[in-house]
């Protein structure tokens, strides 16, 4: 009685009809499957405790625990009413004549026989209280692991949230950087625009000859051949850029095919998890009824039991069967410690492979951190070159309309000639530099190159730890069904062995009606020698004796009885070790798959990041094919600048043969000016001939005084036209202009020449004529 209101005091089990009143595991199973249940349903059950005196919610529960205590009373009733049953059968067959003596031998016969199950009582009700202990004790433990597991979800909860703030302040930090360089971009543009109008000031200035702009002309187109020839390398190198681009494009679809791949090969190993997880639901619906089916036989063998006291023989049987199971449960236990030492050995490898997984990640976030910072930088340069490009162009047509237009103002040209020069030094300058950041950008090409190569080399080893993790599930698997085939075994094993005891306790019933027959043939006989008293009371003696033997005897059969009970105890004890250790293995499947989900949402993510930096890539590529097309604009501009410049070339050979025409009509001026004034000097000698006395005064006056600063003069005057025309022979140009000057000059120079020979009366005259010439043209005298 005290057992059954003991095992009472745990929540009951959700199957009641598979359980059994007689054993007190019936309760530690109840209390295990609702503990999993209350477990999983996190804030439903969560004040659910497992004591009886807290009354559950459902209605039902009260009439439930009735049915099951009045089971439990009766259990405790049937070794009284075995024990009674026994002194009745003994009772039948002596005679109604026997004497008072006789009665009180079978009193304390019954006694000592009443004194053996009361043990057993307080034997059983003493390991209830143990097991509500132990059941107790355990509860303790497993609500401290949740407690503990709650707190470590709170703090991956609030991990994850710093998490989030921390991107949301690395977004508003490149949000504003964004800003601040769009803002950067807008000032660059606004002093570009500023340079541009001091430039157009300062070549509005520049208006002089265009003689000296020829050697600038044959420079610039030097020049322009110079960027020619660096653009048409600039131009293998993007070829060679574009290559290397569809390169990497190459290798990154078969990463995204490698990809494709394991994903396919997850949602296969996925699938066969499930059909796994449906075979385990199947075996252990099989489990509970094999175990129903095991209370039900065990009621039976416990039927049973008074029946089996003279099978002996069939006992020592049975122990050796049992010895058998306890040896085949006991490899059972070695192959699940083989199987969980494996599947710790798979958790690790797991944890590792997540490891690398995480490192690669951020190994690839680094590097496309990196390619964006190279393409913004590239793109600022390009259109800071475009910027300088536009700006050349306008310069050499505002240079040429101002050829066109003015051809006078040679200085102010020289100084933007020299202004010129240094603006092609920058930018000289700057198409090194653009080289070396050429050279940078292959370098930096090159490097991604060989972090691609080591990222393949870490995807081949996460794919070959991903084959070993698979073998290892195979291994597993095939070692869990050759597992489940060996129970299945023992299993039938053991409904045979039970078969065979049903077949031999048969017997045994056979052969005990065969005795109760003997023994009535005997009471018969006992009765018609009722004369013999003594001779049978001799043999009663001789019979109580062999009762005492048959009591002593059925006392070790009762102590085996227990013994076996005891080691049926323990077998279920290890048969519930065996399902806790199941359980485990099934907790383990499940975060497999769970691991496994991760697995998918992170390729996943990796095949989005993929789209993400083809994406970019094409974008790239958009804007090398923008820049192709204005570097081939560009270099049509500067065909149609070479054009123009040889126009105005044209048009300065044209001046120089104007030059020469007007150097020809002023020869031709001089000429008639020499032959006039020898006709003056003629008539002045044909009057001046009867003058003798005054032309000698005259001759001395030439030869002493007037004939020399005239001479002055004209070499003085001669001096500065001689000194500008040999600094423009040491610069290189206006060589044909030259020599018609001077051949024009050497028949003046010999027309004076003769003047002074003849006579000085023509000084004044030729003084007047310089000094009128030199009024006539001061901005010749003032170059």
């Amino acid at each position: 009685m005290s057992f059954g209101m003991g095992s009472s005091c745990f929540p009951h089990s959700p199957f009641p009809s598979s359980g059994s009143a007689y054993s007190p595991f019936s309760s530690q199973s109840a209390f295990f499957y609702s503990f999993s249940r209350n477990g999983g349903l996190k804030g439903k059950n969560r004040t659910r405790t497992t004591m009886a005196c807290i009354h559950q919610e459902n209605p039902n529960d009260g009439v439930f625990s009735k049915r099951t205590a009045t089971l439990f009373v009766g259990v405790s009733v049937l070794p009284f009413l075995q024990l009674k049953a026994k002194p009745l059968e003994g009772l039948a067959t002596e005679e109604p004549g026997l004497g008072m003596a006789d009665q009180k031998q079978k009193a304390e016969q019954i006694l000592q026989g009443d004194a053996s199950p009361n043990s057993f009582l307080s034997l059983l009700n003493g390991f209830g209280i143990f097991s509500s202990v132990l059941l107790g004790a355990l509860y303790v433990l497993t609500r401290k692991e949740q407690i503990a597991t709650e707190a470590i979800i709170e703090s991956l909860i609030s991990k994850l949230n710093k998490k989030e703030a921390i991107i949301d302040s690395l977004e508003k930090n490149f949000e504003s950087t964004l800003l601040n360089e769009n803002e950067e971009q807008d000032k660059q543009l606004k002093e570009a625009n500023e340079e541009q109008q001091s430039l157009m000031n300062q070549l509005k200035s520049a208006k002089n000859i265009a003689t000296r702009l020829e050697l600038e002309l044959q420079n610039e187109k030097r020049l322009v051949e110079d960027l020619s020839s660096q653009i048409e390398s600039i131009r293998t190198q993007h070829t060679k850029a574009k290559e290397g681009k569809k390169e990497l494009e190459e290798k990154l679809e078969k990463e995204i095919n490698s990809i494709e791949v394991l994903q396919e090969r997850i949602t296969l190993l996925s699938a066969e998890i499930k059909n796994k997880e449906d075979t385990l639901h199947d075996l252990h619906s099989t489990l509970s009824a094999k175990e129903s089916d095991l209370k039900r036989l065990n009621s039976t063998y416990e039927q049973t039991k008074d029946e089996l006291a003279g099978a002996n023989s069939e006992i020592t049987r049975l122990k050796q069967e049992f010895l058998r199971n306890e040896k085949e449960l006991e490899l059972m236990n070695g192959v699940v410690d083989g199987l969980n030492a494996q599947i710790r050995s798979l958790t690790e490898q797991k944890e590792d492979s997540i490891r690398k997984f995480d490192a690669i990640l951020t190994e690839y976030d680094d590097l496309k951190s990196t390619s964006e910072e190279k393409a913004a930088a590239n793109a600022k340069l390009l259109g800071e070159r475009d910027c300088d490009l536009h700006q050349l162009q306008e310069k050499i047509d505002i240079a040429l309309t101002e050829l066109s237009r003015n051809q006078v103002l040679i200085p102010d040209l020289t100084q933007e000639r020299e202004d010129l020069r240094k603006m092609l030094d920058i930018e000289l300058k700057q198409v090194e530099n653009l080289k070396s950041e050429l050279q940078i950008m292959r370098e930096n090409l090159g490097k991604s190159r060989d972090e691609v190569s080591d990222m393949q080399e870490r995807l081949q080893q996460s794919r070959s730890l991903c084959l070993d993790l698979e073998l290892g599930i195979s291994e597993v698997k095939v070692e869990f069904s050759k597992a489940e085939e060996l129970f299945h075994l023992k299993f039938d094993e053991a409904k045979r062995s039970s078969e065979v005891l049903a077949a031999e306790l048969k017997s045994a019933n056979d052969v005990l009606k065969k005795n109760k027959d003997e023994l009535r043939i005997a009471s018969l006989e006992l009765a018609a020698a009722a004369e013999n008293n003594d001779i049978l009371r001799k043999e009663l003696v001789d019979v109580y004796k062999k009762a005492e033997s048959t009591t002593h005897d059925l006392n070790e059969e009762r102590k085996v009885v227990t013994s076996l009970n005891k080691e049926l105890l323990d077998l279920e004890k290890q048969i519930l070790s065996d399902k806790e250790s199941r359980k485990s293995l099934e907790m383990d499947l499940e975060e497999a798959t769970k691991s496994l989900d991760e697995m998918n949402l992170n390729a996943l993510l990796l095949s989005r990041e993929l789209e993400m930096s083809k994406s970019h890539i094409s974008s790239l590529e958009d804007e090398k094919h923008v820049m192709y097309n204005s570097l081939v604009e560009q270099k049509q501009f500067s065909q149609e600048a070479r054009e123009d410049m040889e126009d105005a070339h044209s048009l300065i050979m044209k001046l120089g043969m104007e030059r020469e025409n007007f150097g020809n009509r002023a020869k031709k001026l001089e000429e008639e000016l020499a032959l006039a004034k020898g006709e003056i000097l003629r008539l002045r000698s044909q009057i001046n001939s009867s003058r003798a006395p005054v032309n000698d005064w005259h001759l001395q006056k030439d030869e002493g005084g007037s004939n020399a600063p005239l001479r002055s003069e004209i070499n003085s005057s001669r001096a500065p036209i001689n000194d500008r025309h040999h600094q423009k022979d040491e610069r290189g140009s206006n060589v044909p202009l030259r020599r018609p000057i001077n051949s024009s000059r050497a028949p003046v120079n010999d027309r004076h020449h003769r003047k002074d020979e003849r006579g000085g009366s023509n000084a004044p005259f030729s003084g007047k004529k310089f000094s009128r010439r030199r009024k006539g043209n001061p901005q010749r005298d003032n170059s």
